[in-house]
């Protein structure tokens, strides 16, 4: 992002004081956190300046990436890689009678989560990976900001383990049931890669979903779009 482009962006989303405290956090080198407030969205957001969190703030809310209907309201709706809840939070929105289950593994992410999720009751926070089976898996960061964290198999070779461990990991038919959830009408999917697993891996739950919404990643690893 260019500097002029950044400033324009900065204050299209939050005005001169978004400027001036992107460019406080530039200063210091820190990713600040703020609360803003949103059209249509009854409570304010938190998000991270400098970070992946303002990109995906201007494709959803300004953007209307999730602007989606519905012609029968859902009951049920899985966000898997619900990063700091910013889908979950326009569904509850449009959708204030539908349960939310908000999955995301990584830990720091969770936290803005958490804290987007509060004032909804409807959004369950579940700090966790979706997989093809019950375990425990790694976070990887890769490089491309706090949106693309990536999980993977612990192998007998890993010996350099990241510093938040292993995260817990789960099926949807564990979720499901541990909730006594029969049926997701929705299901959002966006797990950098991790969909090939899931997917090829899905004929105990698929008959339990409705909808499935999903963002493949072949770039990142190759059969994705086979899988589904």
């Amino acid at each position: 992002m260019g500097f002029l482009y950044g400033i324009k962006n900065y204050f299209s989303l939050f005005g001169p004081k978004g400027v001036f405290l992107a460019g406080r956090s530039r200063a210091f080198r820190r990713t600040s956190q703020i609360g803003v407030a949103i059209s249509a969205i009854r409570h304010p957001l938190y998000l991270r300046l400098r970070n992946s969190d303002v990109t995906l703030l201007r494709s959803i809310f300004l953007e209307g990436e999730y602007d989606w209907f519905f012609s029968k309201q859902p009951h049920a709706i899985g966000d898997v890689g619900a990063y700091v809840g910013f889908t979950s939070i326009v569904i509850v929105n449009c959708s204030p009678e539908a349960r939310i289950l908000a999955i995301e593994p990584e830990s720091s992410n969770c936290g803005i989560l958490r804290k987007n999720a509060a004032s909804y009751p409807q959004i369950e926070v579940i700090q966790a990976a979706f997989w093809k089976e019950n375990t425990k898996l790694r976070i990887d960061d890769p490089g491309g900001g706090n949106w693309a964290f990536q999980t993977r198999e612990v192998n007998a070779s890993d010996t350099d383990l990241p510093s938040g461990g292993l995260v817990d990991a789960f099926t949807l038919d564990k979720v499901l049931s541990d909730r006594q959830i029969a049926f997701v009408d929705i299901l959002k999917i966006d797990i950098e890669g991790s969909e090939k697993e899931v997917l090829e891996c899905s004929d105990s739950w698929i008959g339990r979903v409705g909808v499935i919404v999903i963002e493949l990643h072949d770039s990142f690893k190759p059969g994705c779009s086979e899988a589904i």
